[in-house]
């Protein structure tokens, strides 16, 4: 089976390149999510991927990654004759793409009908809750779906316009298969990654801990922060790479999700921080996110939207240090049910039945 996958999401060495040269880069949710999708699609695909960059980060310099291109959507159109359509012994059968960057999506339908392929989108959130998002922007993702023959999502709730053939593949979350070595800073941390504007809660919650006496610093993975910043305990470390993030969050004395509880966007959403966080095998403070509770109950410690203060104060000695945390021991359980090799097989399953029912003429590989 061979595969065109559209994305935003970079080849793991050029992000990490990227990052380490300054550059901001793409949603890292977003990004670690087609990551690990097209790993998992590599387990019995071969993926070609073409991906776009931030406008400002300049073209010239990117060096060649193999199966991975970089693709100028200032042509405003996808070539006919990309490196995967080239080798004749190599026929594309499906044609992914990432539904929340809908110039692409539009591009990649128009690419893979010439092509006489099924197309899937992948989608990841509600558009309407993306932040500063115009109605333009919402109405092109919403269109997408009555155009592909199948979508992979995260909830069956997106989905609120589609063909009535439509195929449905529903992937709540996908982590990485292999452990990482332990941040080790020395001293007991408290740990953060994702966005931080007070829609998400964690103003809210630097609040809560600078008033409390915990003595174990905060680290806040992402882009830069202003609150709490005079508080030497509070540590911002930027955006991270992927396995930096994975390192700090299995180093943690306690992970935090902060995230208030929302009906609606919390049925169109699933706080991707929490697979991460239970993957990690870190102890895990949070929220009461209705796909995680009462699920995970043994191994999180969940509290109400405004149980912060009483958590500090009933889990904090004399010194300021954390006390009876909450063991998670739903590492294993975790990377068996959402792991990127145990995706590999269903999505095998799921690409082949869009190939056989596809309206499209299908030229199959013989791979």
């Amino acid at each position: 089976m061979n595969i065109a996958y559209f994305s935003r999401s970079l080849p793991d060495s050029l992000y990490e390149d990227l990052l380490n040269e300054g550059h901001a880069l793409n949603n890292p949710s977003n990004q670690n999510f087609h990551a690990r999708l097209i790993a998992s699609i590599r387990n019995f695909a071969k993926v070609d991927t073409y991906f776009t960059i931030p406008k400002s980060i300049p073209k010239g310099a990117l060096p060649h990654f193999g199966n991975d291109h970089l693709l100028n959507l200032r042509l405003g159109f996808i070539p006919s004759d990309l490196p995967i359509t080239r080798n004749s012994a190599h026929k594309i059968d499906v044609a992914i793409f990432d539904a929340l960057a809908p110039r692409l999506g539009h591009m990649a339908i128009r690419w893979a009908k010439h092509q006489h392929i099924p197309t899937v989108a992948v989608l990841t959130d509600n558009p309407q809750n993306i932040a500063n998002s115009s109605f333009l922007y919402q109405k092109a993702v919403q269109f997408l779906l009555t155009k592909v023959d199948a979508v992979i999502t995260i909830l069956p709730s997106l989905i609120t316009k589609s063909r009535t053939d439509t195929k449905i593949f529903l992937l709540p979350g996908i982590v990485r298969d292999e452990p990482v070595e332990k941040m080790n800073v020395g001293h007991p941390y408290i740990y953060f990654a994702g966005a931080m504007s007070s829609r998400w809660g964690l103003p809210d919650f630097v609040n809560v801990y600078l008033a409390s006496k915990c003595a174990c610093p905060l680290y806040i993975a992402g882009h830069s922060g202003s609150f709490g910043m005079n508080d030497r305990r509070v540590v911002y470390l930027g955006q991270l790479t992927e396995r930096e993030n994975a390192a700090y969050q299995a180093g943690a004395s306690l992970l935090i999700n902060s995230r208030p509880l929302d009906r609606k966007i919390d049925s169109e959403s699933i706080p991707s921080k929490l697979f991460e966080y239970l993957a990690s095998g870190s102890p895990v403070l949070s929220t009461k996110h209705p796909y995680f509770f009462p699920r995970y109950e043994n191994d999180v410690e969940f509290i109400d939207q405004n149980g912060f203060p009483a958590y500090f104060a009933s889990h904090l000695d004399k010194g300021g240090s954390l006390i009876n945390v909450k063991p998670n021991n739903a590492q294993a359980s975790i990377v068996n049910e959402y792991g990127v090799s145990r995706w590999s097989q269903p999505l095998k399953s799921f690409l082949e039945e869009v190939m056989a029912s596809s309206s499209v003429t299908i030229t199959r590989s013989k791979e």
